[in-house]
């Protein structure tokens, strides 16, 4: 039996990772999970802040394992720091999928982060003692981290860098056929 996919976009805040994941779900017509979400759900159960690292780990991942145990195929996004969260990822969901990624590239990915968080209006609990000044330390946080998130790490999977300053290059087309080629070559192995 052929493991499913996990469709792991990845990149910067702001540079379109969670657009480019809802694209893809659509285009291939698979579920589409989102960390954040996740992590926000886990914080409106709880009543509380959210610990997004903590999340990960406690919650996400095993998310990622059932939905690869019950053998669905997804498109999942998240910013993915270059160390040591991509072998930590990889070594507990290559058990139960194949993985590929797709890696998202903007110019000034932190001001398009930091003009949407400033603009939002959602009511996640998380979100509520969120004040500008918090939304502009996040965004100083992801611009010294750039380092660890600008570039995709170097995983052993296939990876796709994406732009998406203006229309996808490469486009949503290649994005999938790149998808589907490195996939049906990884069930041939």
């Amino acid at each position: 039996m052929t493991k499913p996919l996990i469709i792991y976009v990845t990149g910067t805040p702001g540079s379109g990772k969670t657009t480019l994941a809802r694209e893809i779900s659509l285009k291939l017509h698979i579920p589409h999970l989102n960390s954040d979400l996740i992590t926000s759900g886990v914080s409106l159960s709880i009543g509380g802040q959210e610990d997004r690292a903590r999340e990960l780990t406690k919650t996400v991942i095993p998310i990622l394992q059932f939905f690869a145990q019950k053998n669905v195929s997804c498109v999942f996004d998240q910013l993915l720091q270059k160390s040591p969260e991509p072998e930590a990822v990889l070594d507990e969901l290559s058990l139960f999928a194949k993985i590929i990624f797709i890696h998202t590239l903007a110019q000034d990915p932190i001001s398009r982060y930091l003009n949407r968080e400033l603009s939002r209006t959602d009511r996640s609990v998380s979100r509520k003692n969120l004040t500008e000044e918090k939304i502009r330390e996040r965004a100083t946080h992801h611009r010294e981290n750039l380092a660890q998130t600008e570039l995709p790490a170097d995983y052993e999977n296939p990876v796709l860098v994406v732009k998406t300053d203006g229309e996808y290059s490469p486009g949503l087309d290649e994005i999938c056929d790149f998808i589907e080629k490195n996939y049906k070559n990884k069930e041939a192995k």
